[in-house]
């Protein structure tokens, strides 16, 4: 742009180049009235003012030329910049206004030059928007605010407006407004607050533990499913570091898993037991290892899904006890089947050689070495009938008698025999429920089954100790029968074949004993269950059927 016309160089440079320009002019001729050099004097002077005067003339409408230029432009940025733009007057009047600002008003700019801003911001922000011009205008600085505007549809966008008083050169006070359309913005911050509530009730809802580590492997979050797990809500866990609050997942090796998630690396599903010191819960649980990462991808944590399945566990071990249960009561039966044959066999035998042996003692002589040999066989044979009642008693499957049998009655006769006999060196406690329902059975098999338990308690506590007999009705239908006694108890391997009939740990034990009880008892319909740890002593625990009393068998109808 020239330098501006009027200005003490400029007319210097004027003078000099009007000078010039009538140097290669012809001067006018002169007045005659004045002298000859006067008036070519006075002629310059007038001519170089003239040129002066069209060179200004000249300047001027370059100027202006650049004005209007330099305005268009002005213009043009200002109507298509991607802000909108407008000048409020004192009473809140629109002065100037940009296209943008009309396309995001969906007006004319005519429609909208001297009527009321307000009118464009929606009903429930108007009050707001007064407040905030209000506030700019008596604090005199700059103020930002949100707000929605309306659009011809009757619809409204979210707006950022920036808003500051300005003086204009004439001494009045316009308040300029830039505004900005933030809709996309605030449809995106929608939704992902409705994202992150959505996940939120997703963690709080989800019938799984989710946690998520820190760089640090510090919790960050513990949801719902967790708290009600581990029984510690989050507010106790969360900004603290596992090994802090759960040492027992360095035994079961999860911080290890855990140090190589954080690495990048997926660790495998892991089953482990876990207990809980500060709540005392205590379970099983299922837990993975995932990185957990970015959106660019950097790991930023680590993501951890964990299971209950403390219940499948349970399931599991008493499927396993079932199986056991199972397979021993068929090794049991084939056991109690070859038993009897055995017995049988060995009966027709013993009773073959006993006769035999009978006659030719009768035949010998007394005193004779023969009569003394025959007398041995029939000893070594009644020892074997013995053996043979034993193993009938173990594969009995129906009863030689069967009544109804007081439990309790029966336990105080037996201990009445036994207690100065086999149990001198026991202390004795009967702990026998009153009244207590009959069953039905053989009281002869019953009282041989006691004889037999109270015998292998006896051998149990050599130096002595207790042994506590126990009844008591369970249930509606039955009657349980309980002998615990502090003896040195049984390891597992021993306890696994402790009813098979001919195993034994006694160097002169025959193996019967606990076969008879088992047979016994499933003569009974009954149960028959051992527990037992080295140094703990051995429980048996018995269930029979419960049997009506005689007074209220209901009467055979006539």
């Amino acid at each position: 742009m020239s330098p501006k016309v009027g200005t003490p160089r400029t007319m210097r440079q004027l003078r000099r180049r009007a000078e010039a320009r009538l140097a290669t002019q012809d001067p006018a001729p002169a007045n005659g009235r004045l002298g000859k050099e006067e008036s070519q004097r006075l002629l310059h002077e007038l001519l170089v003012h003239q040129v002066e005067l069209e060179l200004q003339n000249e300047e001027l409408r370059q100027t202006q030329l650049e004005l209007e230029a330099s305005r268009d432009r002005y213009f043009w940025l200002h109507d298509r910049a991607p802000v909108g733009y407008a000048s409020l007057d004192p009473r809140g009047r629109l002065r100037e206004v940009n296209l943008t600002l009309c396309g995001m008003l969906g007006t004319e700019r005519s429609a909208l030059l001297g009527q009321p801003f307000q009118a464009s911001v929606d009903p429930r922000d108007q009050k707001a928007f007064r407040a905030n011009l209000l506030q700019c205008r008596t604090g005199g600085g700059r103020l930002s605010f949100d707000l929605r505007l309306l659009q011809p549809q009757g619809a409204s966008s979210w707006t950022h407006v920036d808003a500051e008083e300005l003086q204009e050169a004439d001494g009045s006070k316009l308040l300029r407004l830039a505004l900005s359309d933030i809709s996309e913005r605030i449809e995106a911050q929608a939704a992902l607050e409705q994202l992150a509530e959505l996940n939120g009730q997703i963690t709080a809802c989800v019938q799984e533990g989710i946690i998520v580590y820190g760089t640090n492997l510090h919790y960050r979050v513990w949801n719902p499913f967790m708290e009600r797990l581990t029984g510690m809500p989050a507010e106790q866990v969360l900004g603290k570091h596992p090994a802090e609050l759960f040492p027992f997942l360095r035994d079961v090796c999860q911080l290890a898993n855990l140090d190589q998630a954080l690495a990048g690396i997926t660790s495998e599903t892991m089953e482990f037991p876990f207990q809980i010191p500060m709540t005392g819960r205590a379970g099983w649980a299922r837990q993975t290892f995932t990185p957990f990462c970015d959106a660019q991808g950097t790991i930023i944590g680590v993501l951890s899904t964990v299971q209950d399945i403390t219940e499948r566990m349970r399931q599991e071990a008493e499927t396993r006890q079932l199986e056991e249960q199972l397979l021993n009561t068929s090794r049991m039966e084939s056991l109690g089947s070859l038993a009897a044959g055995l017995a049988h066999d060995m009966n027709n035998v013993l009773g073959a050689i006993m006769a035999i042996a009978s006659l030719q003692e009768l035949r010998s002589p007394k005193g004779s070495p023969q009569k003394k040999a025959m007398g041995s066989i029939i000893t070594a044979c009644q020892r074997g009938v013995v053996m043979v009642k034993g193993l009938l008693g173990f594969s009995r499957e129906n009863l030689a008698l069967e009544q109804q049998v007081d439990l309790n009655t029966l336990v105080r006769e037996e201990m009445a025999l036994l207690e100065h006999s086999t149990l001198q060196r026991v202390r004795l406690i009967l702990n026998l429920e009153e009244p207590l329902r009959p069953i039905l059975g053989d009281p002869a098999a019953l009282s041989h089954l006691l004889m037999n338990l109270c015998v292998n308690a006896g051998d149990a506590m050599p130096e002595g100790g207790t042994l506590s007999i126990t009844t008591t009705n369970e249930g509606d239908d039955l009657v349980r029968l309980v002998l615990a006694d502090t003896g040195c108890g049984m390891p597992k391997e021993v306890l696994d074949k402790a009813l098979e009939p001919l195993f034994t740990t006694k160097p002169e034990g025959t193996g019967l004993g606990l076969a008879i009880v088992y047979g016994t008892t499933k003569a009974h319909h009954g149960s028959l269950e051992l527990k037992s740890e080295p140094g703990q002593g051995t429980q048996a625990i018995l269930h029979f059927p419960a049997s009506l009393p005689q007074d209220e068998v209901p009467a055979a109808p006539e």
